[in-house]
């Protein structure tokens, strides 16, 4: 479908369906509304991705305008503890023969060594369009690197008592800090290798349309339909390949507020179906849970969880069984790498005058492989 074509339908829709309710700037279920920030994993930079967000939609003729950065911290060495990847493994290059087992078999499904610190700059643009629905565009920079945050996450482990050298640690104790290698096999054949940093380099643009079915009332929750759709750039020669899928990608999201005096809940859930794979996942989805309490008009607490599907299909490979006979030499966790994710993030929400500014951190708790370890959020806008 042209992109030409997609406006005709998002229009079409809007204009038609806009007139079921009046959202205001402050409605009965309407807060300051989820920190929206989507998954930071690096395979899945270069696809569409939802994130928790308010079922409100921006008043008619508002426009925002915002910026957001989030810095993420990702190590994941498949490899276990007695055939491991160190520093001098990298140091000489990494090979296919050095995610083989102990006796030099090639191991089913997907192996991965992610040492990469990843940004991720977001323009937007917002506006709302008639009484109850919403236009929104954005487009993102993408930065890898060795990072800095890789000694003050070892030192938390080394605090909270979680041992660097095992699996909970990530193995993190034999790999230097602050260097960059991104490696992904699969049944013995590299799908992506690079040890070259990419600095702010432009990923593929958004749109989104957002539709208030209601805003609800003392029983019944807001509700409101998010369609979104990713357009897709063939130019994805040298490493422009890690942030960008080559593929249009759509998405739907059902959006639900519901307010409990100074507290407001929101839910969402939604699936991204991806256009071109890659030999990755041909779809993900999305559910988030998110907590509110307003101290005040314009000052915020959330708390919130998200979890989705991930980006690695499933494979015949079997769950490693650690110092086991039986295990068949298959050392990397391959299995794991195709559940879902979790994560929590905590964070505030500021409005002062036109300005909203938000602040976060999000923590995984999965561990399973196949999402960040640690995310710091940021995100400025100005609203008039």
């Amino acid at each position: 479908m042209r992109l030409k074509d997609f406006f005709k339908i998002l229009f079409a829709c809007g204009s038609g369906l806009c007139w079921a309710v009046s959202a205001g700037a402050e409605t009965k279920n309407a807060g300051l509304g989820p920190i929206e920030i989507r998954p930071q994993f690096p395979l899945t930079q270069a696809y569409l991705a939802l994130s928790p967000e308010t079922a409100a939609t921006l008043p008619s003729g508002t426009v925002r305008y915002s910026y957001s950065l989030a810095v993420a911290n990702t190590f994941v060495n498949t490899q276990g503890g007695s055939n491991q990847i160190t520093q001098e493994t990298v140091d000489r290059g990494l090979t296919t023969a050095d995610f083989e087992d102990d006796s030099g078999n090639v191991v089913a499904g997907f192996g991965l060594y992610l040492d990469v610190e990843s940004q991720r700059h977001t323009l937007r643009w917002r506006r709302g369009i008639g009484p109850a629905s919403e236009l929104g565009f954005e487009v993102p920079f993408v930065s890898f690197s060795g990072g800095s945050m890789d000694s003050t996450i070892e030192g938390v482990h080394d605090i909270i008592g979680i041992s660097n050298e095992k699996n909970e640690g990530a193995y993190r104790a034999f790999s230097d800090r602050n260097q960059y290698a991104h490696y992904i096999i699969r049944d013995g054949t590299f799908v992506q290798s690079n040890e070259t940093p990419l600095n702010l380099v432009r990923a593929e643009p958004s749109f989104h349309w957002k539709w208030m079915l209601t805003e609800g009332g003392d029983v019944m929750p807001a509700i409101s339909l998010k369609l979104s759709y990713k357009v897709g750039d063939s130019d994805r020669s040298g490493n422009l390949g890690l942030v960008r899928s080559g593929g249009s990608d759509w998405a739907h999201q059902w959006l639900f507020a519901k307010r409990f005096d100074g507290w407001l809940v929101y839910f969402g859930d939604g699936l991204v179906r991806i256009g071109e794979t890659n030999g990755l996942a041909s779809f993900q989805s999305h559910r988030f849970m998110a907590m509110e309490y307003r101290f005040n008009d314009g000052y915020s607490f959330l708390f919130q969880q998200a979890s989705q599907s991930s980006i690695f299909p499933e494979t015949e490979a079997t769950l490693r069984l650690s110092n086991s006979a039986t295990s068949g030499g298959q050392e990397q966790r391959n299995a794991s790498l195709s559940v879902p994710s979790s994560v929590i993030m905590v964070g505030q929400k500021v409005v002062w005058g036109r300005l909203h500014w938000d602040l976060a951190i999000v923590q995984d708790y999965s561990n399973f492989g196949n999402e960040v370890d640690f995310v710091v959020y940021s995100n400025v806008g100005l609203q008039w």
